[in-house]
Formats: C-alpha cells, sequence, structure tokens
C-alpha cells in the first residue's frame, strides 16, 4: 500500500510503524500466542474438560512461550503475565489429575513430579478418611496405573468415552482406593469460558473454609455451584433479562 498507493495512508506515524521491521515482529508474537489461548479457552469451554486438560492446556501455552526468541522485546512481559496467572491455580491438584487422566498417566513427567502427585494422592486420601494402610495401598495402585499394570491395563477412546466413564467402570470399593479418588477428581470440571471464577469458589472452600467444612460438604457445594453455572438460564427464567418496575 505505502509502495502502490501512499495517499491511503495520510498519518506519518502509521507509514512509519509499517516500515518498522519489528512492529511486525511483535505481531507475529501476539500471534502466535494467541492460538494456542484460543485452543486453550474453546477446550476449557466444553463440558468434558478435565483438569487434566487444564495442566496439559498451560503446558502447550508455555512451550509456545518457551520459543520466543530471547532478542523479543515482548518475551520477559509475557512470561511475568504467564507466571503471574500460572501462581492463581492449585499446580498439585492439575498435575495429579493429569496423572490420573487414562491417556497420559504422567506421560513425559519426570520422577520429581511423580512423588509430587503421590504426595498430593496421600493428602487427598487422608482427606477421604483413608488410614495408613488404605494410604500405601493408594500409592502403589498410583503406581500400577502409571505402568499400565492390571487392573488398569484397560483401552481409553477419547472419541466415545471421558476420564470419569473409564474410571467409572470400575467398582468403588476398599481395595481400590485410587478409584474412588480418581472419580472425585474428575467429577470436577473447569467448564464455561468463566472458568476462573469456577476455581476461585473451589479455591475459597478448599481454602479460606477449609477448617469449617468435611470434604463430603465441600464436594456436594462443587456440584450444586457447577449445576447452578451450567443451568442457571435454563432453571431461572428471568436471568439475564432486564425488568422493568411492572415487571417485578
Amino acid at each position: 500500500i505505502i509502495r502502490e498507493k501512499p495517499e491511503i495512508i495520510t498519518s506519518i506515524q502509521v507509514k512509519n510503524q509499517l516500515k518498522n521491521n519489528e512492529f511486525f515482529s511483535i505481531g507475529q508474537t501476539v500471534a502466535r500466542i494467541m492460538e494456542p489461548i484460543k485452543d486453550c479457552i474453546l477446550k476449557l469451554e466444553a463440558r468434558t474438560a478435565t483438569l487434566a486438560d487444564y495442566y496439559i492446556q498451560m503446558l502447550k501455552l508455555a512451550a509456545t512461550i518457551n520459543r520466543i526468541p530471547s532478542s523479543n522485546t515482548l518475551r520477559s512481559a509475557i512470561i511475568g503475565i504467564y507466571n503471574h496467572r500460572y501462581q492463581e491455580f492449585d499446580y498439585e491438584v492439575y498435575l495429579l489429575s493429569y496423572y490420573l487422566h487414562p491417556s497420559y498417566r504422567g506421560y513425559g513427567l519426570n520422577n520429581k513430579a511423580f512423588q509430587i502427585a503421590c504426595h498430593v494422592a496421600a493428602k487427598y486420601g487422608q482427606a477421604l478418611g483413608y488410614g495408613e494402610n488404605m494410604s500405601h495401598h493408594l500409592l502403589t495402585q498410583l503406581r500400577q496405573f502409571k505402568r499400565n499394570d492390571h487392573p488398569f491395563k484397560l483401552d481409553y477412546d477419547p472419541k466415545s468415552e471421558t476420564p470419569l466413564s473409564w474410571w467409572l467402570t470400575f467398582e468403588e470399593a476398599e481395595d481400590m482406593p485410587l478409584v474412588s479418588l480418581a472419580i472425585k477428581m474428575f467429577s470436577i470440571t473447569p467448564s464455561e469460558a468463566g472458568c476462573k471464577r469456577n476455581f476461585s469458589v473451589l479455591k475459597w472452600y478448599y481454602g479460606d473454609r477449609h477448617t469449617r467444612l468435611d470434604l463430603k460438604r465441600i464436594e456436594l457445594m462443587s456440584m450444586m455451584h457447577s449445576f447452578w453455572m451450567t443451568n442457571i438460564k435454563k432453571e431461572m427464567a428471568y436471568y439475564g433479562k432486564t425488568l422493568t418496575a411492572d415487571d417485578l
């Protein structure tokens, strides 16, 4: 445009920007970052999305950011924003969900990450009322699941089932503590574009009020909150409508 029809652009500042290679470099960087963000939002809007899906999307976004050249002036700012947002979420919960996902089973993570997952599993096992023997059995089953050993050596088809439906094929019993834990983990879904709000509510449940509420009540409150956030328009006829004084 500048070369063939320069009269279209009258602003000197715009012309200078279009002649600046750094301007296009920044634009390309933003475009590369926005693509995985868009993909992340679309996938997490699905009602079948899980905590493990969120963890995977965060890893993909981190990998994209890591590929930004160190010479790019936006790199440090983008890393700072990513780290700030990453700290808002409970890393350990998502990590455990990734290990419990029948399609991933912790694939690609190192031994330190697995140790963290075991620690988190034991912590939640205690919250579920598991004693010392049951907690040891829980960690044994987690190792069996990670290795794809019996009784967890079953195929998983992401096109026809979800992680929750896969885990529900096992019977919840005293000798299957990992099953009970996994079912509860995958019952939490970061659905809707407002998933940040959902997780903030969960953080309030587990963080600010954990000394007053037992696990069962927290679970029921979480399920009720997720239901109302998903079905509010159907359950409440006047939601989102502007009402006059006469209507009220």
